[in-house]
C-alpha cells in the first residue's frame, strides 16, 4: 500500500508539471497541433504508447493493449482569449487548466499508474480536438471506435466529486426582427426593430437559470443603417441550450411565445441532441463507487452546457462525464486546478478503470 500511495503522489506531482506545461502551450479549436505534439512526448516518458488520428486527436494506450474496453476521453482545445500559465506553489492557472486539461493530463497519469503493473490493461486516453467549435475529433472517434469499446468516462471539470449523467443540447437560432423605420428624431411607437429586440433579450435574461429549463442566451446582435435611422431591420444570433426530455421542436415552440410582433425565429447550423443516462449504467455506477472509496460523497448533476458525451452516448450509454477543476471556471481568466484535486482525480479514474476492467 505504501508503495502504491507514493508511486501516486509522484505520478501526481509529475502530472502538476506536465499540466502547466500543457496549458503554456495555446490550443484554440482548430489549433492544437502544438500542444497534441507535447502530448505525445509527454505519453512516450510515461511508457505509453501514443498516436494521433485524421482528424489531429491525441490517443494514448498501455503498451501492450490490444482491444481497449474503456476509453477516457477529454479535449486538447480551449476557447480562445490565451493568456500566460503560470505554476504558483501547488496550483496551476491558465486557459484550459480546468476545461478540459487538468481532466485530460489526470486520465493520461492515470493510464500510467495502471499500465505500470497492467501493461495489456484494455483502456485508451483520447484527447480530442474541436470540443469547443463543433466537435470534429468527437465525429471522427464514431466512425473509428474500437469495437470493443464498452465503456467511456468523459473528462469535463464536475468538482472532483459530482458525476455528471447528463448535459443539456445545443442549437443556433436566429431571431430577425422588422420595424417600419424612419427618422432617429421623431420615432414612432413600434417602429424601431432594435426596440423590439432589445425587449426579448430582456425577456430571455430571466429564463433559463435552471439545467431542466431551455436557455435562450443571445450572443450576437445586430441593427442599424445609419446615424439618424430608425432601424428597420434587427438580427440576433441565439445560443440555446436544452434540457433532456425536450427537443428543438419545443424550443422553438417556447421561444415562439416570447416574440414580439414582426419577429421570426429559425434554427441554422448543427442541433446537437441533450442527453442523460441511467445511474445504474457501469459507468456512473463505478465512478460513485470509487468517489466513495475515495472518501468523498458523489453527486449525480445534469450539466447545464453540451460535450462531446452527448455524441459519443451513441456508442455505448456506459458514460458519464467526471473531472477535477470548479466548472464555474471555465471559459473565465481564473481557471486553475490544485495538485489536490489532480491527485483525488487520479484515484477516481484509476479506481473506475480498474472497476471496469476487473484488474
Amino acid at each position: 500500500m505504501r508503495s502504491e500511495n507514493a508511486s501516486l503522489t509522484e505520478l501526481a506531482n509529475r502530472g502538476l508539471r506536465v499540466l502547466y506545461e500543457l496549458v503554456s502551450i495555446p490550443s484554440p479549436s482548430g489549433k492544437e497541433g502544438k500542444a497534441v505534439k507535447y502530448l505525445l512526448r509527454a505519453a512516450d516518458e510515461l511508457g505509453l504508447e501514443a498516436w494521433v488520428d485524421r482528424a489531429g486527436s491525441f490517443y494514448a494506450t498501455a503498451p501492450r493493449s490490444q482491444s481497449p474496453v474503456v476509453a477516457l476521453v477529454s479535449h486538447v482545445d480551449t476557447v480562445r482569449d490565451w493568456y500566460p500559465a503560470r505554476l504558483e506553489g501547488d496550483t496551476v492557472y491558465g486557459r484550459g487548466a480546468v476545461d478540459a486539461k487538468g481532466p485530460l493530463v489526470s486520465m493520461l497519469i492515470s493510464l500510467a499508474l495502471v499500465a505500470a503493473t497492467e501493461p495489456e490493461a484494455p483502456v485508451m486516453v483520447a484527447g480530442l480536438v474541436g470540443e469547443e467549435a463543433d466537435s470534429p475529433g468527437a465525429k471522427y472517434f464514431l466512425r473509428t471506435a474500437p469495437r470493443s469499446l464498452k465503456h467511456i468516462v468523459i473528462g469535463e471539470p464536475t468538482g472532483c466529486t459530482r458525476v455528471a449523467i447528463g448535459y443539456r443540447g445545443s442549437a443556433k437560432i436566429r431571431v430577425v426582427c422588422r420595424g417600419r423605420g424612419g427618422h432617429s428624431a421623431s420615432p414612432e411607437p413600434g417602429s424601431s426593430a432594435l426596440e423590439k429586440a432589445a425587449k426579448l433579450v430582456l425577456e430571455l435574461g430571466s429564463r433559463g437559470r435552471s439545467v431542466a429549463e431551455t436557455s435562450f442566451t443571445p450572443v450576437q446582435l445586430v441593427a442599424g443603417d445609419g446615424s439618424n435611422i430608425v432601424p428597420m431591420r434587427a438580427e440576433m444570433l441565439l445560443d440555446t441550450r436544452i434540457p433532456p426530455g425536450k427537443n428543438l421542436d419545443d424550443a422553438l415552440r417556447e421561444l415562439e411565445e416570447l416574440l414580439p410582433s414582426s419577429c421570426e425565429a429559425r434554427p441554422v447550423g448543427e442541433y446537437v441532441e441533450p442527453v442523460k443516462v441511467s445511474l445504474n449504467k457501469p459507468v456512473p455506477r463505478a465512478l460513485i463507487r470509487a468517489i466513495l472509496l475515495a472518501g468523498k460523497k458523489p453527486i449525480p448533476v445534469i450539466k447545464a452546457g453540451t460535450s462531446d458525451m452527448n455524441y459519443l452516448v451513441r456508442l455505448t450509454e456506459s458514460i458519464a462525464a467526471y473531472g477535477p477543476g470548479d466548472p464555474g471556471l471555465a471559459h473565465t481568466r481564473d481557471e486553475k486546478l490544485s495538485l489536490s484535486e489532480i491527485k483525488l482525480a487520479i484515484k477516481v479514474y484509476t479506481e473506475t478503470i480498474k472497476q471496469l476492467t476487473r484488474y
